[in-house]
C-alpha cells in the first residue's frame, strides 16, 4: 500500500510539472500566432494598396494588444502616412492573444497621437490624446512610408521573441524568430 501511495505522489508531481510546461508551450504558440496575424495584416494592407492603387495601412496599438486596417487619406484627400480620425476603416480593431506582448517598437515616424473622444452629453468635450500607436502605410507601388521594427513574444518569457519588420523602399514585411 505504501509503494502505491509513493507512486501516486510521484505521478502527481510529474503531472503538475508537465502542466506548467504545457501552458508555457501554449503561450508561445499563441505569441507566434499573434506575430503571424500582425504580419498577415501588414501584408494584406500592402496587397490592398497595390491592387486598388490607394494608400492602405495598419494602425498598431501595442499597449492594448490590438490593430486595425484603414485607407490613408486626409480631409484634403492627400495621404499623410498616418491614421487620422475620419479615415475609412477596412477592418475594425482586432485583438491579439492575451499573453502576447510587444517589448519594443521602433519606427522612423514618431508614434501617432490618436484622438479618443470622451463621452459627453453635450458633445463639446475636446479629444484627449492617446499616445503609443504606430501607423504603417503602404503606397500604391508597394513601398511603405516608414520603417517599423517590433520585438514581441510572451509575457513570461522575454528571451523567446519574434521580430517583425517593414522595410520602406520595397515594403517588404519580415517575421523572424
Amino acid at each position: 500500500m505504501l509503494e502505491i501511495l509513493i507512486v501516486l505522489v510521484l505521478v502527481g508531481i510529474l503531472a503538475g510539472l508537465a502542466s506548467l510546461g504545457w501552458s508555457a508551450i501554449q503561450w508561445k504558440l499563441q505569441a507566434k500566432g499573434g506575430a503571424e496575424e500582425l504580419r498577415n495584416a501588414l501584408m494584406l494592407a500592402r496587397n490592398d494598396a497595390m491592387t486598388r492603387q490607394r494608400h492602405s495601412g495598419v494602425l498598431l496599438d501595442p499597449a492594448r494588444n490590438r490593430y486595425l486596417r484603414f485607407v490613408d487619406s486626409s480631409a484634403v484627400g492627400a495621404p499623410d502616412g498616418r491614421y487620422s480620425t475620419g479615415e475609412k476603416i477596412l477592418q475594425e480593431w482586432s485583438k491579439l492573444p492575451s499573453h502576447f506582448v510587444v517589448f519594443d517598437t521602433r519606427s522612423s515616424m514618431a508614434p501617432d497621437p490618436v484622438p479618443r473622444y470622451c463621452e459627453s452629453p453635450a458633445g463639446t468635450t475636446p479629444p484627449t490624446r492617446q499616445t503609443g500607436t504606430y501607423s504603417v502605410v503602404f503606397r500604391p507601388d508597394g513601398s511603405s512610408w516608414a520603417t517599423l521594427q517590433m520585438k514581441m513574444g510572451v509575457t513570461t518569457s522575454p528571451v523567446d521573441t519574434f521580430r517583425l519588420g517593414v522595410l520602406p523602399a520595397a515594403g517588404l514585411v519580415m517575421l523572424e524568430r
